[in-house]
């Protein structure tokens, strides 16, 4: 009777382990994301008649980075054991979401992965790295006429044309004085593109695209890479979930359960791959600045 009894409490303890993780609870989450990549609508195009579970990266066309990140971490609750329901909250720029995810506001979970230097522990937490420290690497990207930029082949020869960023971005703000570039600042990304397409400066630093040629389109934009170098961030980048929030450590718990597992079948990896955040095709090409 004793070992009945045993087995008893025991299925009562796994049931009720899996009560929440194995079925999972359907939870609305607030989430905030930059808007400039329209990524609530095509988040919720992409799931109109599936679950993110069933998206398949490689049956994806071009995707950003961003909505790869969205994807990735609506996977990661689902196997945690939360059913999300995502409600949006879209800010302009980066810099603005980072400050709000860091105070008693609303958000619940930043869908933009945010560099590690740029957190402040006491106020969030934060999940394990999506991109570790040496994986993020952008393009040096141009007009397709800047025959003179697109001919340099190191720092040096980089270090006579002008770039276009964002102070409030401080890690590329920050490589691009470490590279001795003179740079204007522009609050939008968007502006960006339109001051190196009116070759007002030469070129800005952008993630590569999935695109065949890497090249960055959209609203009259048509902007290439210059080949063969790259630039390398010495920083990691994760997911931040408010602490302030009554839901912040069932939704944290969840999220780096299903991040371990979405990191080791490699479906993280192929996310950006898909992106084209991490491209074979840049794999070769010289890092001409900062891991050091």
């Amino acid at each position: 009777m004793k070992s009945i009894h045993k087995i008893l409490r025991l299925v009562i303890f796994i049931s009720s382990a899996c009560a929440f993780s194995c079925i999972g609870q359907t939870l609305p989450i607030i989430v905030g994301v930059t808007k400039y990549q329209n990524i609530e609508q095509s988040f919720e195009k992409l799931l109109k008649d599936k679950t993110c579970d069933q998206v398949k990266f490689a049956e994806l066309g071009n995707i950003s980075r961003l909505l790869a990140e969205a994807i990735l971490v609506c996977k990661a609750l689902r196997i945690g054991g939360i059913e999300p329901e995502f409600i949006f909250n879209n800010y302009s720029v980066a810099s603005r979401l980072l400050l709000q995810i860091q105070q008693d506001t609303p958000i619940e979970i930043m869908l933009d992965s945010a560099w590690l230097s740029n957190i402040k522990p006491k106020h969030v937490l934060i999940s394990q790295a999506l991109i570790r420290k040496g994986e993020f690497v952008k393009g040096i990207y141009t007009h397709k006429d800047n025959t003179q930029l697109l001919n340099i082949n190191s720092l040096e020869g980089l270090t006579v044309f002008s770039a276009t960023s964002s102070k409030n971005w401080k890690m590329d703000w920050d490589i691009l004085q470490e590279m001795n570039i003179k740079t204007y600042s522009v609050v939008k990304y968007s502006q960006m593109l339109k001051m190196v397409m009116a070759k007002r400066v030469d070129f800005l630093l952008d993630e590569f695209s999935s695109r065949d040629d890497l090249s960055q389109l959209g609203d009259n934009i048509d902007l290439i890479p210059v080949p063969n170098i790259k630039i390398s961030f010495n920083d990691s980048r994760h997911i931040l979930v408010n602490k302030h929030k009554t839901n912040a450590r069932l939704i944290y718990n969840a999220l780096e359960k299903g991040l371990s597992a979405l990191r080791q079948d490699g479906t993280i990896e192929e996310a950006y791959q898909k992106s084209g955040f991490i491209n074979k095709r840049t794999k070769k090409w010289q890092s001409i600045c900062c891991l050091n």
